[in-house]
């Protein structure tokens, strides 16, 4: 499992350490966590004091690096913190579409990015206050045919969100 990205105030990092406790023991999942922002330094020490075994914490990558770690996860992780009042599209969505990664989108009730991933059906979404839907759509992840959910999560992207389409909405064609 992939976070790349900002780690600032509103990805709601004590609720991405939440889920990584709550998730500790399964054998089965293993979270990268890259980036760098405000809040890094809560996740440092988190990993400092807990040592979690299912978790890697880098300080930001330079982009060939990132992309090596990306190629190697299988599922993009979205955080956006559940107090967000106005609708957010994290561009990080993107990233995990170019490569064909299904995603798992925690985020605030404003926000449709959550529904997006599901109807595609490409991803699970969970409220980014609930550390017990996190592990449930972690579990399912892991039993889920992430190959064919990756597909379809490009497959999303390429009919949604090329730049001809979104010229062709900016133009009213």
């Amino acid at each position: 499992f992939l976070y790349g990205g900002n780690l600032g105030r509103p990805q709601g990092i004590p609720f991405l350490i939440e889920c990584l406790r709550r998730c500790a023991g399964m054998e089965s999942a293993f979270f990268v966590i890259c980036g760098v922002g405000t809040e890094y330094p809560k996740l440092k020490a988190y990993m400092d004091v807990e040592h979690p075994q299912n978790v890697l914490l880098l300080n930001g990558l330079p982009s060939a690096e990132y992309e090596v770690f990306a190629a190697a996860c299988d599922v993009g992780l979205l955080f956006l913190d559940h107090r967000f009042t106005i609708p957010n599209f994290p561009s990080r969505l993107l990233s995990y579409q170019q490569k064909a990664m299904p995603v798992i989108a925690c985020t605030d009730p404003c926000t449709d990015v959550g529904d997006i991933v599901e109807e595609g059906g490409f991803g699970w979404k969970c409220s980014s206050d609930d550390t017990g839907a996190f592990a449930r759509a972690v579990e399912r992840a892991c039993g889920a045919d992430r190959s064919a959910m990756g597909a379809a999560s490009r497959a999303y992207l390429l009919a949604h969100y090329t730049a001809e389409q979104s010229y062709n909405i900016i133009t009213g064609k």
